[in-house]
């Protein structure tokens, strides 16, 4: 069955998350969540983090849902937290995280909207009534938006010019901001990504 009628219609579904549903479910295993969503209408404004999996069936997942594992977006509404950038909605984040020049300096606009005055709002209502961040690059917005401050590792490490090429080890030692964040509670203890870069520890690591 589709995700709607999956969650709509079944107990058991109601509270999976689209992952979940979409890995039980023969029709949307191999739709990327960003369309699971789209199709979905009563998924779309479930929080993130009720709606995007964790599982190594994501590892690919675009950016729209790469977003979600960022602590400050993770209660966002999905439709909140979808980007609404055309060159990155169907982009893989292995092709868009920390080591993607096409990403690194890209507009606020073409990246999500991490501000307060945002987060109950469409991706595309912000970005068009922010004149502010409209042109922004990303690192510029974490550098002025005091709600980045405490993003995820994962997020600290694809935004931060000063972390991208760190070790995760060598990031949560060195870095406040990083300590408490979820890529280092998943590599903290795993003795095969501790030296590895972020980058490479996403890319081969299931727990991250």
């Amino acid at each position: 069955m589709t995700v709607s009628d999956c969650i709509a219609h079944s107990k058991q579904c109601r509270d999976m998350t689209v992952s979940d549903c979409i890995a039980h479910s023969k029709q949307c295993r191999d739709m990327t969540v960003y369309d699971c969503i789209a199709h979905s209408k009563q998924c779309r404004h479930m929080t993130v983090s009720d709606c995007i999996a964790h599982s190594k069936q994501c590892r690919d997942m675009i950016v729209s849902d790469c977003i979600a594992h960022s602590k400050q977006c993770r209660d966002m509404t999905v439709s909140d937290c979808i980007a609404h950038s055309k060159q990155c909605r169907d982009m893989i984040v292995s092709d868009c995280i920390a080591h993607s020049k096409q990403c690194r300096d890209m507009t606020v606009s073409d990246c999500i909207a991490h501000s307060k005055q945002c987060r109950d709002m469409t991706v595309y209502d912000c970005i068009a009534h922010s004149k502010q961040c409209r042109h922004m690059t990303v690192s510029d917005c974490i550098a002025h938006s005091k709600q980045c401050r405490d993003m995820t590792v994962y997020d600290c490490i694809a935004h931060s010019k000063q972390c991208r090429h760190m070790t995760v080890s060598d990031c949560i030692a060195h870095s406040k901001q990083c300590r408490d964040m979820i890529v280092s509670d998943c590599i903290a203890h795993s003795k095969q990504c501790r030296d590895m870069t972020v980058y490479d520890c996403i890319a081969h690591s299931k727990q991250s």
